[in-house]
């Protein structure tokens, strides 16, 4: 007899919630999707039907803080990540989400729950798009902030510059209900990998105001969630492997995955394999730790 994945989701975001009741300080929560590529049985066939889990994850602690599951056919990571911002109990914390949740919708939910963004803005938003190059390139930035990375065979800047609307346009940007846009943030990066020199520009827009060294530090931090939680799942966890292919079983084992993640990081194991050591032939451990 198979779990009820509702359930099991449920039960989740409750634990989940717990383990954060204690931090006081302001948080940064990336939310992004990850495909369960083992219910995905044919790849190739772009109208197969699969699952994916959408989480909101702490930058602060490394914890996954809520998740809501769908299949590609019934839903959509946009709309999931809606609900989660719905559902999120917390205020005066700081969502990272990149340029596909870049919806009225999504930013009008996060400003209306007491909570700010910082969305990534492509063309998929053409109009806000062109209002936002627009500003940037006529006028001087009011923060900026470089760093340079040497590592891994690659030489990279990145420039940040962060703008304020003018005034004169501020009108123009409220007749788009975009909720709450109070920064234009240009992320410029340059540099090699390898004997390849690249460049690379990034957009976003934020209903925060902060400085351009805050906004650098919480951009990169954005994608904690892919290499804290989505690597580690596929490569510790073997998700993507994973020999099942019923859609419940699968779900319910990337939702026991996440638990494990969680309880290691919560019980301040940097190192998964020894917090696994930790816990091995040690039941009892575990009991009381998930209590």
């Amino acid at each position: 007899m198979l779990v009820n994945t509702s359930d099991l989701i449920d039960a989740f975001n409750q634990w989940a919630s717990q383990l954060t009741t204690s931090i006081d300080l302001t948080d940064w929560v990336s939310i992004d999707g990850k495909c369960l590529r083992s219910t995905c049985q044919n790849p190739q066939n772009s109208t197969h039907d699969f699952v994916s889990i959408v989480s909101l994850f702490s930058q602060n602690t490394g914890l996954v803080v809520r998740v809501q599951k769908f299949e590609n056919k019934k839903s959509s990571e946009i709309r999931q990540a809606q609900e989660l911002v719905k559902g999120y109990p917390d205020r005066g914390n700081i969502f990272t989400l990149d340029a596909l949740h870049c919806q009225k919708e999504t930013t009008t939910l996060i400003t209306e729950s007491k909570n700010d963004y910082i969305i990534a803005l492509k063309g998929n938003q053409k109009n806000l798009f062109k209002q936002v190059v627009n500003i940037i390139e006529n006028q001087p930035p009011k923060s900026q902030a470089e760093s340079v990375d040497i590592s891994h065979g690659r030489h990279l800047v990145r420039k940040v510059s962060v703008f304020d609307i003018p005034p004169q346009k501020l009108k123009d940007f409220e007749r788009l209900k975009w909720g709450n846009i109070t920064s234009l943030i240009k992320v410029e990066r340059s540099g090699a990998r390898g004997k390849k020199d690249y460049e690379h520009l990034t957009y976003y827009i934020s209903s925060l105001s902060a400085s351009a060294e805050i906004f650098a530090s919480k951009i990169r931090g954005h994608w904690l969630i892919e290499n804290q939680l989505h690597w580690v799942k596929d490569v510790v966890f073997k998700e993507d492997i994973w020999p099942r292919h019923n859609y419940i079983a699968v779900t319910n084992l990337s939702l026991l995955s996440t638990v494990a993640l969680n309880l290691y990081r919560f019980l301040g194991f940097s190192s998964l394999t020894c917090g696994q050591r930790w816990l091995n032939y040690k039941l009892e451990k575990l009991i009381i730790s998930l209590n």
